[in-house]
């Protein structure tokens, strides 16, 4: 009986050693990205975004590159806290060109496609299908850094955009 009490609190002492070992890691979200970079074209994903303050999910280029080079960001944002609308932006050397678009459905019950076209003359926002935003002008002329794409959900620190958790 003694030897089996030993063998018990051998493998409590053992297992209590490796789990003070392992450490969860507090993760604040997820993403997926090309390896590829990309310059213009059309680019196009169907989600849907989860819904709560401070939740984010966003489909955008980025340049990973900076500051070897000029930034480079063109994005979809979908913030949980608003059912009914969806910020589309630019964002290059000077700064963010950012607008926010009312949409006619809650974008977090259903999936639905977002695209983006971009050339070097203009950026186009399409939700299933449909244009809701154009950009021309200078800032979009200088968008000539190629970029990777990606999609993300994730719980910014910036509680004054997305609210907090």
């Amino acid at each position: 009986m003694f030897r089996d009490y030993k063998k018990y609190l051998l493998l409590v002492i053992l297992l209590s050693m490796l789990t003070s070992h392992i450490q969860a890691q507090l993760y604040s979200g997820a993403e997926l990205r090309t390896h590829e970079y990309f310059q213009y074209g059309r680019f196009e994903t169907r989600l849907k975004s989860p819904q709560g303050e401070g939740f984010l999910a966003s489909f955008f280029t980025y340049n990973d590159s900076f500051p070897e080079t000029d930034w480079c960001e063109i994005d979809f944002e979908i913030l949980g806290r608003w059912a009914n609308n969806i910020d589309v932006n630019v964002i290059d050397e000077q700064g963010s060109h950012l607008r926010q678009n009312p949409l006619d459905f809650n974008a977090h019950i259903d999936f639905h496609n977002y695209a983006f076209e971009w050339t070097p003359d203009y950026v186009a926002w399409f939700v299933d299908g449909e244009e809701i935003h154009r950009q021309t002008g200078e800032h979009i002329t200088s968008l000539s850094q190629s970029a990777k794409l990606m999609m993300n959900i994730w719980t910014p620190s910036y509680t004054d955009w997305v609210g907090f958790i």
